[in-house]
């Protein structure tokens, strides 16, 4: 009961959806007035200083949330949704408890998304020398099937993917 929730609206979505009436109808249900607040522009650092756990479909919001160490939960198919970085129990069990982050993955698993999936740009704007979208490349199979399926991850200066669990 202490606990507040807070949806945070994806910024490429604002212009589409206004989910304010279906959130007052929700904590009306759920008695959540005064503790589910509806947001759009918001500081996510300051947010995530202050959250004791994430949910989301497939977001960012997950991978900074893992990064400071915040337990996740994913409803939606996303490449960092893996056992070890994300909760893969139900959500029911993710409201009361939490698993910890294996830090040695995720370690690992940034180092891959910089090396082999990862550029630095913006949805937005176009990069310097690219001439279409934002100019990315993916030179190897995504990382969630190979996790997935056990076949070898590619080799180079990323460290292997693996847990220390």
């Amino acid at each position: 009961p202490e606990c507040h929730i807070v949806f945070k609206h994806h910024p490429a979505d604002r212009a589409y959806r206004d989910y304010t009436k279906w959130m007052r109808r929700l904590a009306s249900t759920h008695e959540l007035q005064g503790r589910l607040h509806y947001v759009h522009d918001v500081n996510l650092k300051a947010l995530l200083d202050n959250a004791i756990g994430t949910i989301t479909i497939n977001s960012t919001t997950g991978l900074a949330s893992i990064d400071r160490g915040i337990p996740v939960k994913c409803m939606g198919q996303s490449i960092y949704n893996l056992a070890g970085l994300v909760d893969q129990g139900p959500l029911e069990h993710f409201w009361h408890q939490q698993r910890p982050i294996d830090t040695v993955l995720w370690r690992n698993f940034q180092g891959w998304l910089e090396q082999y999936n990862q550029i630095n740009g913006n949805v937005w704007k176009r990069l310097p020398g690219h001439s279409e979208g934002t100019g990315s490349r993916w030179p190897f199979p995504n990382f969630f099937s190979q996790h997935r399926t056990g076949r070898p991850l590619p080799r180079g200066d990323c460290t292997e993917i693996t847990g220390s669990k």
